[in-house]
């Protein structure tokens, strides 16, 4: 009896890894860029573009944060190693300086929250074993950053001051983990998205008042939220859930005007294309995937491996995706038709 289990556990173990390298065979990375791979030692969670359009933030479940010159392809600097993997990277308007956090995967680890500036190439300030943060963003003019994950008071979003990482506000309500947050184009809104997994009670997008932390309106899946995004203009946003679906929905009525089918699958990342037209989406099914914003119509479909984070570069004129295989890559929408 032992050695036909031992048999039939080689058995799955060979079936997996056969399913796993036809996957892998079954892509479009002939059509794309390679920016960036980190090979077997750890994958990319995170992406954020530099709004001046030189540079990549990389964010890895290792705790390294590299920032790739998309130009040429090569790194640019590194930021100090945190614990744990990095959960997010967010640039500042002007392109200057990288907030990256970090959660350990270990009890003994240590969270962390840190500004780098890219001109000096040194640590502005680090929080260590204050926040912890899934998801973060900074305001359009920059003034602030917002961190989603756990607040002093349950599950959340906190507010801080850039220059200084001083907490201002919390945006309080949710009472499921915080993957995603979001402030919308004229900085009077966040956006926040929640999965409650275990009862199912907060699967839920949520608007608040940047100013007041107020809370405006909720806007509820069956599945948890993972993945948020305002459209450009700011009147719409949209939320990708566990299951792989996607809605736009009026940013002012709560309407639900749209939505994008074809996932099977945790929706990892959204960002619409700078004039709004065009919607990325990344999704743990093996696809990135681009759609018509308006109509729904999918336009492109990216094969690869599980997608952890898409970003749409800020002259439209490629986008960026990251996988479970270690690598990124860049895709220039003229090459693809």
């Amino acid at each position: 009896m032992g050695r036909a289990r031992w048999a039939l556990g080689i058995l799955i173990v060979l079936l997996v890894a056969a399913l796993y390298v036809a996957a892998q065979a079954d892509t479009d990375y002939d059509t794309s860029r390679l920016l960036y791979d980190s090979g077997d030692t750890a994958y990319t969670r995170a992406l954020a573009i530099a709004p001046d359009g030189g540079l990549l933030a990389i964010g890895s479940s290792g705790g390294d944060t590299l920032l790739i010159d998309v130009a040429a392809g090569t790194e640019s600097q590194r930021l100090p190693a945190q614990d744990g993997g990095i959960t997010s990277v967010a640039f500042s308007p002007d392109s200057r300086y990288v907030l990256s956090s970090a959660v350990p995967l270990a009890a003994e680890g240590s969270t962390s929250l840190t500004l780098w500036d890219t001109q000096e190439q040194s640590v502005v300030w680090q929080l260590v074993d204050v926040v912890v943060a899934t998801a973060a963003a900074f305001s359009p003019d920059g003034v602030f950053i917002v961190t989603a994950g756990a607040t002093t008071r349950g599950f959340g979003a906190q507010m801080r001051e850039t220059r200084s990482g001083r907490l201002l506000r919390e945006f309080t309500g949710h009472t499921a983990i915080v993957w995603s947050v979001a402030f919308s184009p004229d900085g009077r809104y966040l956006l926040t998205g929640s999965e409650d997994a275990r009862r199912g009670e907060d699967n839920s997008a949520r608007l608040w008042d940047a100013a007041s932390g107020l809370l405006i309106r909720r806007f509820d899946h069956e599945a948890g939220v993972r993945s948020v995004a305002f459209a450009p203009d700011g009147a719409h946003i949209v939320t990708g859930d566990a299951l792989g679906v996607v809605r736009l929905w009026e940013t002012e009525s709560g309407a639900e005007t749209q939505r994008y089918d074809g996932h099977s699958n945790l929706i990892s990342g959204l960002a619409f294309s700078p004039d709004g037209r065009s919607l990325l989406t990344g999704s743990w099914d093996l696809s990135a995937r681009l759609w018509d914003a308006a109509s729904g119509a999918e336009t492109r479909l990216l094969r690869g491996d599980w997608v952890t984070a898409v970003a749409y570069a800020p002259d439209g004129s490629y986008v960026v995706a990251s996988f479970g295989d270690g690598s990124v890559r860049l895709w220039t929408l003229t090459d693809l038709g």
